[in-house]
């Protein structure tokens, strides 16, 4: 967890220093700006997913922005290995290896990954800071304005409802497990950031998952750990299923399932399915991750946006 911040330390002075060179403009949360001067954009936004920087649920955000720009035409690739890859490939994304961005290529990322992207051959960056950004919406309708702007002098990018992820599920091959019948309470405790902040909120997400415990089957999910579980857990399943298996519960069993989390990607998943309730405990800030978070995008008549809770 230290090391992890060092880097993260690093990596904004890195970005910073490169940011001044070339001469990025940054306003409200977004550094964006040519570092090839002789850029020219070829129809294509590269997301770069450095694994160890832009977390699963960051990566969730963009969606509403593939959507938006995969239906005007527009190619989106993802740079970097990531689990969720099926998911954009349903979109229509091609997924590519870090390095391999297409020249005329504008590469979306967070904003403090300068010093990665300057190795892209892509030519254009767009930085995100998530929690500095401005503006009315959820961060995924904030994601999407970004990229509409910076887009805006080669293409107009028309704004698009997000209709969710059903069809893109439907298109995609999951693996099929059997679930037991009636209510099934889903449970997580991993968290990939805010670890300490997570650890004083225990008690808190222990209390949740106690009162929603009774006649219902307990499934505990997450990172494989040898960690001893309450003894009313009826099935341990940390770090035996994948994320198309997660996607597949969540979506074909979503009225017998309620989610008990931290604000990670399992919530996100969660509310993408619309799983009859979404239980959140936030490490910290409830109120930035009510308005911005969780939910990341509103969407049109779609029962997870009536059914999280947050403490």
């Amino acid at each position: 967890m230290v090391l992890y911040y060092i880097k993260k330390i690093k990596l904004s002075i890195i970005s910073r220093y490169y940011r001044y060179k070339f001469s990025l403009n940054a306003v409200a949360g977004i550094c964006y700006g040519p570092i090839d001067p002789l850029f020219t954009f070829k129809h294509t936004v590269c997301l770069a997913f450095y694994p160890s920087h832009v977390h699963l649920g960051d990566q969730l955000f963009h969606l509403p922005m593939v959507h938006m720009l995969i239906s005007q035409g527009i190619s989106v690739h993802i740079l970097g290995p990531t689990p969720l890859a099926f998911l954009f490939e349903a979109m229509g994304c091609q997924i590519r290896s870090n390095g391999q961005s297409s020249p005329g290529s504008v590469i979306v990322t967070k904003w403090d990954c300068l010093s990665e992207v300057i190795h892209e051959p892509g030519g254009y960056f767009l930085g995100l800071n998530y929690r500095r950004m401005t503006g009315p919406g959820r961060i995924g309708d904030l994601i999407s304005n970004a990229v509409q702007s910076v887009l805006s002098p080669w293409v107009a990018v028309k704004k698009m409802e997000f209709p969710g992820i059903d069809s893109y599920l439907g298109m995609t091959e999951m693996p099929a497990r059997s679930w037991p019948p009636g209510p099934i309470v889903v449970v997580n405790n991993c968290v990939n950031s805010n670890r300490v902040n997570a650890r004083l909120k225990q008690r808190s997400f222990w209390t949740r998952v106690c009162q929603l415990k009774h006649n219902a089957t307990v499934l505990f999910i997450g990172e494989h750990s040898n960690t001893p579980l309450p003894a009313w857990v009826d099935q341990d399943y940390r770090g035996q299923l994948s994320f198309p298996e997660l996607f597949r519960l969540c979506h074909t069993h979503a009225s017998q399932i309620t989610l008990v989390t931290f604000d990670t990607v399992i919530a996100h998943i969660g509310v993408l399915c619309g799983v009859s309730a979404v239980h959140v405990v936030c490490k910290s800030n409830k109120q930035l991750v009510s308005q911005r978070f969780v939910p990341f995008v509103s969407i049109a008549d779609h029962p997870s946006m009536q059914s999280v809770q947050l403490y």
